[in-house]
């Protein structure tokens, strides 16, 4: 009811918004100027996409596409329907980032602007002169779309990442069958078409699906269409727009329906149609590697516990800084840390166990976190220290040196099923973000 309510507004609103721009386009010609109005393409919830951002996006797309030599839909219809549908998804995470109070502030890109230059070898100033070369994007809009990335990328970590646990019997059953799951050292580089039946599909529906993902498979088998081409034009997979292209995938990482498929497969094989809760899936192995195997290091650990105080649309940065601020005080006043995480942080995990992180090796937490933990002295508390979580407490309980190498194989073991669970409850979060929006297209030209 409620979408219904913010489409009745918007469609109001519409009229106003035409005759406005009526009156400023009459305004315009009489001064001898040619205006073009921006039709709007898609409502979604209370916002509108237009036609020149779903232009910018396809030519965007397009030229990546054509740049990696990927052969493009026949269709610039089908394929633009496709870009719209990715503009639409980035659109509702956008406004759920909003939500949840997750921005970024100009300072912030500039730091990752700086790092990007850096990481690469260059000066800004390169670095936006090859953006503008080979994106055609100028600095204003690589530094929106970077904003509107990084973005997205701290929603899926707080909404997604940080939901998934990863217990220590999975742990332990992933390496009890690490040589059986590894097969020989070998990696997939694989591409990915998906035909996605929606939660409580009815029959007509799904068979609508079969037959599509039947028809597909037939093009494939046969020769007559190539599988970059057909998954940029139907794949609702989130690679749809690079060809379908996953890349390389440790077996770990693979979930274990695909694995069965790609045991009986070579390099250059498609796969056969396989169903799951999500829809149907074909697979295409690109390539297949060896793996290097994992050397045993000595490395400084650290034991450490933290109290997080997150902004949100409630309590907004500054205030999230003032009462991590208040907490640190108190603690310094001799209030016990441990009673104080349980209560305020909000960080639900380790707030259980009084912030306690456990010990930790090097590369574990955000480079603001580690950089503060590493000049604490032991028992010291730092000030608030800000991360795209917000502000952190944090205490080092103790150092030692230790030998890691069992501890690496279960700290990858934990990254593989981390990374393969992501990959499933995200198609499935997007799937429900997407739902739960109100969405109107309006008919591409």
């Amino acid at each position: 009811m409620v979408f219904i309510v913010r489409y009745i507004a918007l469609l109001m609103l519409l009229p106003c918004l035409v005759w406005q721009s009526n009156s400023v386009a009459a305004a315009k010609s009489a001064a001898g100027e040619i205006i073009d109005l921006d039709r709007v393409v898609a409502i979604v919830n209370d916002d509108v996409i237009t036609e020149s951002e779903l232009n910018g996006a396809y030519q965007t797309i397009r030229q990546q596409l054509l740049k990696k030599k990927v052969k493009l839909p026949a269709s610039e219809k089908i394929f633009k329907r496709q870009v719209l549908e990715q503009v639409i998804l980035e659109r509702v995470q956008l406004q759920r980032a909003a939500q949840r109070g997750i921005t970024l502030s100009n300072p912030e890109i500039d730091r990752i602007i700086d790092n990007i230059a850096k990481r690469n070898k260059i000066s800004r100033a390169k670095l936006f002169r090859t953006v503008l070369k080979e994106e055609g994007l100028d600095e204003k809009a690589f530094r929106e779309r970077l904003r509107k990335k990084i973005i997205v990328q701290r929603l899926v970590e707080r909404e997604v990442r940080a939901r998934i646990r990863i217990s220590d019997n999975e742990i332990k059953e992933y390496l009890e069958n690490r040589d059986r799951i590894l097969k020989k050292n070998q990696a997939y580089n694989l591409s990915h078409i998906l035909i996605q039946i929606p939660e409580s599909a009815s029959t007509d529906v799904i068979k609508k699906a079969q037959e599509q993902v039947r028809q597909i498979y037939t093009q494939l088998s046969t020769g007559s269409a190539d599988f970059a081409q057909l998954a940029i034009s139907y794949s609702h997979d989130k690679y749809a727009l690079q060809g379908g292209l996953i890349g390389w995938k440790k077996p770990g990482q693979i979930p274990n329906l695909f694995r069965a498929s790609l045991s009986k497969m070579k390099k250059g094989d498609i796969s056969n149609i396989i169903r799951s809760a999500n829809g149907f899936h074909i697979l295409k192995l690109n390539d297949v590697r060896g793996l290097a195997a994992e050397a045993a290091v000595a490395v400084t650990q650290t034991r450490v516990r933290h109290i997080l105080i997150s902004p949100n649309a409630v309590l907004p940065d500054a205030e999230a800084r003032k009462k991590a601020e208040q907490l640190r005080e108190r603690i310094a006043q001799g209030e016990n840390f441990a009673a104080l995480a349980r209560i305020h942080s909000d960080d639900p995990l380790s707030a259980t166990r009084g912030g306690g992180l456990g010990w930790n090796s090097p590369g574990k937490f955000l480079p603001e976190f580690e950089r503060a933990m590493n000049t604490l002295k032991p028992d010291e508390i730092s000030q608030p220290v800000k991360t795209r979580f917000g502000y952190h407490i944090i205490q080092v309980q103790g150092r030692r040196t230790q030998n890691v190498g069992e501890e690496r194989k279960r700290a990858k073991a934990r990254k593989v099923l981390m990374a393969r669970k992501t990959d499933t409850n995200l198609q499935l979060w997007l799937r429900s973000l997407r739902s739960e929006a109100f969405v109107k297209v309006i008919e591409i030209d």
